[in-house]
Parts: structure tokens; sequence; C-alpha cells
């Protein structure tokens, strides 16, 4: 008697941040084919973005803006790229390029200087 596994083929897309075009876009992982855009321009104040990260939580975290005055990290859904909420704003937040959860659920930002 034999065992198998038998593993489906999974079909992977590379988001990318259009910092010029204030918008996300997706490109097939295998091909380079592009496949649209996953947040479209400005949606929900979206300036510049960078630092693209899916949270536990299955929603995708972005971060926005180019001064202080608009630096913004905004959550969108991560299955249809709606715009939800604006998770954190203000505080000192400048320029977020660098985030990450921790273990314990906490988001942690590292700010551009």
């Amino acid at each position: 008697m034999t065992l198998g596994i038998e593993l489906e083929t999974a079909n992977a897309a590379l988001l990318i941040g259009n910092t010029r075009g204030d918008n996300v876009v997706l490109f097939d992982e295998e091909s380079g084919n592009f496949l649209g855009e996953f947040i479209t321009p400005g949606s929900g104040g979206l300036k510049a973005p960078d630092s693209l990260l899916f949270g536990p939580d299955g929603n995708f975290y972005v971060s926005s803006g180019d001064a202080k005055e608009n630096s913004a990290i905004l959550r969108y859904d991560g299955t249809t790229g709606k715009f939800i909420d604006t998770f954190a704003t203000g505080g000192g937040l400048i320029r977020p390029y660098g985030k990450a959860f921790s273990p314990d659920g906490n988001l942690y930002v590292i700010p551009f200087h």
C-alpha cells in the first residue's frame, strides 16, 4: 500500500507599494505579469505607500505619508484591499518605514529619521 500526498499549486501574488502612484499594485509572482491594483490611488488617504505588512488578524497594514503632517498606518481588508480605518497616526509618527507585530499582538514601528 502506498500513501501519497497530493499537493496543489498555490497561486501567489507580489504586492508592491507604488510611492508615486499612491496605490498598491499586484504582480503574479511566477510570471511577473501585472495583475492590477490591490489598493486604489489615495484610498483612505493613502500617500506614498511603504512598508506593507499582513497582520495576525488577516488585515493589511500600510505605512503612508511623505511628511510629518500626513504620516499614518492605514488598515485594509487583507483579501479585498478595501480601506478599513486609520490604525495609527500622530504621536511622533513620522514616515514609518518599518513595522512588525510581536507575539503579544502589539505593532511596533520604526520611524524614519
